[in-house]
C-alpha cells in the first residue's frame, strides 16, 4: 500500500486528532488506511469485522486488521490452460494445492493472465523464500488433465535417431469393445499405409501436402495419433481429442512416477519447442476404407527415451508467484461503534471526583481530583446525572444532575446541580450520562474502487452487518437502507431488498468504478497509480470528519459530470454553543450528518435522546436552486432532506453555489453551518468541525486561522476542493487543530 503521511495530529489532553494521507492507492486500501486511523484515535471501537473471502465468495467474520495473504504474479510462464490447478511449491505433479490458484486466462502462447486464488491455504505462514514457481497440483480425481494419453509410444527410441513411429498403437484406456483394440495398449490393427511411411509420400514439416518420395518428419521428435475414428460398429474414440488440442508449445512433457515404465528417461526440464498437425492414414479389419486420423509431432529440447506404452505428461513453465503480501480483501466490511473520545454521550464510565468543600443545601459543589479510566482527560457535562460512590447517604434518595459546569480545568470542577443537596467534605461523587446515547458506523467496501458509508445505532447497523431497510407506504417495496450517505439507492427495489447502483456516482460514498474501473482479483483495470487519492480526518469530542478527493489537477480544474467526482465528505456531529463553543449534551442532543456525494449535499439526524433511528426525507420532497445560468432549477428529492436547499420543515445550512465572502475591509469570512433543525426543532448552536466560504478566496490544502469561542489562541483550518471547476463556487474546510482549553481558576 503506497500511502505517505501528509499531516498528522494527536493532543490525547485534547480528545483531538486530525491527519491527512496520500497514495496511490485503491479504494479498498484507502479505507482500510482510514479505518486504522479511525482506530488509532481512540474515537471507536470495532464492533464486527465481515468480509468475503477472494477465492471461495462465502462471508466471514473476523478481526481487525482483516488481512489475508495476497498473491501477485511474477512471472506469466507459457503452456498452461485455463482451469490449470496450481500449486506454489518445487514443481512436483503430485504436490497438494497449498498456496494453490485456478488459471481464468491465458495468452496466446499460454502464458497466465488471470487466476484465483483457492481456499484457506491463502492464510498460511509466509514462505521463506519468494518468489516461488507455480507446479502442477492433482486435480480431485487423481490426473493431470493435459496428458498426451492418445498415442502410446511404439518403441524404444532415441528422439535425436531416424527411427520413427511404424504403426499405430491404441491408448491404454481403449476398451476391449473397440473392436481389435486391445486395453493393454498393444494393439494389431489399424496400421500405417505404407505410402505414408518413411519411404512414401506424405506432408511436410508444416502439415503441407508433399510431392511423391517425401518422408515423415524426423529429428527430436515424438508422435502421437488422435483417436477420432470410427470402428465397425460406428463408435468413435473421441476421449483424448481435448488432450492433443490442449497440449501447447513451451510445456515440460515428464513420465509421472506412478507410470513411469522402463526404459523412459525425459530429462527435467525438456520443453516442447514446436507442435505441428499432420493428417495421417490407418486402415485395418475394421475399416473397409483408408481413414483420416489426426496426427501430431512435437519437437522437443533434450534427446529422451520413451518405453513402449509410456503415457507422456505435460505441464506448463515458468509462471512466477509471489506471496508474502499481505492485504485487505476486495470485499470487507468494518462496524465501528463510537466511544467517549469522539462523543461524550457515548462514554459509559464517566468521571469520579471528591466533594472540595462541604455544601449545606446547596446548588453548587467544588469537586476536585477529578479522574477518569477513559485515555482522554475527564470533563464534567451538563446532563450527567450524580451519584455517590461510596453511598455516604449524601444523594442516596435524590435525584440529581449536572445543569451548568461554572468553572473546570483538568482537576477542579465549579458545577450547578438541578437541586439544592448537602455534601460533606470529601464525599465521592460519580458523574455518568444515564442513557448513554452512541452511535456506529459501517464502512463497507464492495469491490476495489466502490464503497458504501451508513450512520445509525445498533437497531440500523447490527452486529452482523445487515442493512436496515425502509418500506413504501404500501409494505410492498423496500424504497431506501437507513442511515446510507448520498443519494437513495435505486438498484433492484423490491419487497427483499435494494441496492447502491454503481452506474450511479450519487449513491453510496465512492465510486472510481465509471471512470478508471473495477478491477479484478489480481488486477486493478484502469491504472489506478495514475489517479493519486488523498483523505483527511478530524476527531475531535463532538465528532468527526471524513473526506476522499483526488490530489491531482483534476480537483480544480474539471467539469461535473455524472462519472466525475473528485471530493466525497461526511460530517458527523453533535452542535456546540454559539458564544461558548461547548457541546450540547442535554435535551434531545440531535447528531447530525452532513454528507456530499456526486456533487449533492444531504443531512440528517443519527439520533436523539428520544429517537434511536436516522431521520428520512419525505419520499415526494422538492427543492429548488439556481443555476450556473442564474435559472431556479426544481429537482425531486425523495427520501433525503438536501443540505444545501430550504425544504418542508428543514432549512438549508450550505450554500452549494457562487458565493460572496469578501469584506469591505477586504478580509474574507468563513462562516460555521447552522440554521439546524430536527423534523421537531429548531436549535440556535452550531456545526464548527467544517466551515464553509467561497472557493476564490483560497486554494485546496491552505491552512486558515480563526480565532472562535473565546479561546486561547487561533484554530486551524484546512481547505478542501472546491465543488465547481477552476476554483469556483463553494469550498469547506475542515478543522485541522485547536488550542488547548483555557485553564479556568475555580474559586
Amino acid at each position: 500500500m503506497a500511502i505517505r503521511t501528509v499531516y498528522e495530529t494527536f493532543n490525547p489532553d485534547k480528545n483531538f486528532y486530525s491527519v491527512e494521507r496520500s497514495g496511490y492507492v485503491t479504494v479498498g486500501e484507502l479505507l482500510f488506511a482510514m479505518t486504522n486511523d479511525m482506530l488509532r484515535s481512540g474515537g471507536f471501537s470495532v464492533v464486527n469485522v465481515i468480509f468475503t473471502d477472494s477465492s471461495t465468495n462465502s462471508q466471514n467474520s473476523g478481526s481487525w486488521p482483516v488481512t489475508e495473504r495476497i498473491f501477485r504474479q511474477v512471472g506469466k510462464g507459457t503452456g498452461y490452460n485455463t482451469g490449470d490447478l496450481l500449486s506454489m511449491a518445487d514443481g512436483n505433479a503430485t504436490v497438494t494445492t497449498k498456496f494453490g490458484i485456478t488459471v481464468t486466462s491465458i495468452s496466446d502462447s499460454g502464458g497466465i493472465t488471470g487466476f484465483t486464488p483457492t481456499a484457506a491455504p491463502k492464510y498460511v505462514s509466509v514462505d521463506t523464500t519468494q518468489p516461488r514457481p507455480m507446479g502442477y497440483a492433482l486435480t480431485a480425481g487423481g490426473d493431470i488433465d493435459e496428458s498426451i494419453r492418445n498415442g502410446a509410444f511404439t518403441n524404444q527410441l532415441e528422439i535425436t535417431s531416424n527411427v520413427v513411429v511404424t504403426s499405430y498403437v491404441a491408448p491404454a484406456k481403449q476398451t476391449a469393445t473397440q473392436g481389435g483394440w486391445t486395453s493393454a495398449g498393444v494393439a494389431t490393427s489399424p496400421t500405417w499405409i505404407a505410402k505414408y511411411g518413411v519411404n512414401g509420400s506424405g506432408f511436410l514439416a508444416d502439415g503441407s501436402p508433399a510431392s511423391t518420395g517425401s518422408r515423415w518428419p524426423t529429428g527430436n521428435l515424438i508422435w502421437t495419433f488422435q483417436t477420432d475414428i470410427q470402428n465397425k460398429a460406428g463408435v468413435k474414440n473421441v476421449t483424448t481429442a481435448a488432450h492433443l488440442a490442449s497440449v501447447k508449445v513451451g510445456q515440460e512433457i515428464f513420465a509421472r512416477a506412478d507410470e513411469l515404465l522402463a526404459g523412459t528417461s525425459i530429462p527435467p526440464g525438456t520443453v516442447i519447442t514446436k507442435k505441428v498437425e499432420i493428417p495421417a492414414i490407418v486402415n485395418g479389419t475394421y475399416f473397409t476404407d483408408e481413414t483420416t486420423a489426426k496426427g501430431y509431432y512435437f519437437v522437443v529440447s533434450n534427446p529422451v527415451s520413451i518405453a513402449r506404452g509410456q503415457i507422456i505428461s505435460v505441464r506448463g513453465t515458468g509462471a512466477t508467484f509471489r506471496n508474502d503480501i499481505l492485504g485487505a480483501p476486495d470485499k470487507w466490511k468494518v462496524i465501528l461503534n463510537s466511544t467517549g473520545a469522539i462523543d461524550p454521550l457515548s462514554d459509559p464510565a464517566g468521571v469520579v471526583g471528591n466533594v472540595k468543600v462541604a455544601t449545606t443545601n446547596s446548588n453548587i459543589a467544588v469537586i476536585n481530583d477529578l479522574d477518569t479510566i477513559n485515555a482522554f482527560d475527564p470533563h464534567i457535562w451538563p446532563g450527567h446525572r450524580v451519584t455517590s460512590v461510596l453511598q455516604n447517604g449524601a444523594l442516596q434518595n435524590t435525584v440529581v444532575y449536572v445543569k451548568d459546569v461554572l468553572s473546570a480545568n483538568i482537576s477542579h470542577a465549579k458545577v450547578e446541580f438541578t437541586t439544592n443537596v448537602t455534601l460533606p467534605q470529601g464525599e465521592p461523587l460519580r458523574f455518568v450520562f444515564e442513557d448513554p446515547q452512541d452511535w456506529r458506523i459501517k464502512l463497507e467496501v464492495t469491490d476495489k474502487q466502490t464503497a458504501q458509508i451508513s450512520v445509525g445505532t445498533e437497531l440500523q447497523i447490527p452486529d452482523t452487518g445487515e442493512h436496515a431497510y425502509l418500506w413504501n407506504s404500501a409494505g410492498t417495496t423496500i424504497n431506501d437502507i437507513a442511515g446510507l450517505v448520498g443519494t437513495a439507492p435505486t438498484k433492484n427495489a423490491t419487497a427483499s431488498g435494494i441496492e447502491v447502483d454503481p452506474a450511479d456516482i450519487k449513491q453510496g460514498f465512492i465510486n472510481r468504478r465509471l471512470r478508471i474501473g473495477a478491477g479484478s482479483t489480481n488486477t486493478r483495470t484502469g491504472n489506478p497509480e495514475s489517479y493519486p487519492m488523498n483523505y483527511t480526518m478530524t476527531i475531535a469530542d463532538r465528532g468527526i470528519y471524513f473526506g476522499v478527493w483526488e490530489s491531482n489537477w483534476s480537483v480544480i480544474q474539471k467539469a461535473k459530470s455524472t462519472t466525475d467526482v473528485f471530493f466525497s465528505w461526511v460530517l458527523i456531529q453533535r452542535p456546540v454553543d454559539r458564544i461558548t463553543g461547548r457541546i450540547l449534551t442535554t435535551g434531545r442532543c440531535p447528531l447530525f450528518c452532513i454528507n456530499s456525494v456526486g456533487n449533492q449535499y444531504w443531512k440528517f439526524i443519527v439520533r436523539e435522546s428520544d429517537a434511536q433511528h436516522p431521520t428520512q426525507g419525505d419520499p415526494t420532497t422538492r427543492s429548488y436552486q439556481v443555476t450556473d445560468d442564474w435559472k431556479v432549477s426544481e429537482r425531486l428529492t425523495p427520501f433525503r432532506t438536501p443540505a444545501d436547499a430550504h425544504t418542508e420543515d428543514s432549512f438549508g445550512i450550505i450554500n452549494s453555489t457562487k458565493q460572496i465572502a469578501l469584506t469591505e475591509d477586504s478580509k474574507f469570512l468563513i462562516s460555521f453551518l447552522h440554521n439546524l433543525t430536527t423534523p421537531r426543532f429548531r436549535y440556535s448552536e452550531e456545526l464548527d468541525m467544517i466551515g464553509q466560504t467561497s472557493a476564490d478566496v483560497c486554494m485546496a490544502t491552505n491552512d486558515i486561522s480563526i480565532t472562535a469561542y473565546q479561546e486561547s489562541g487561533p484554530r486551524t483550518y484546512r481547505a478542501m476542493p472546491a465543488n465547481n471547476p477552476y476554483n469556483t463556487g463553494l469550498r469547506i474546510a475542515v478543522l485541522k487543530n485547536i488550542p488547548i482549553k483555557p485553564n479556568t481558576p475555580v474559586q
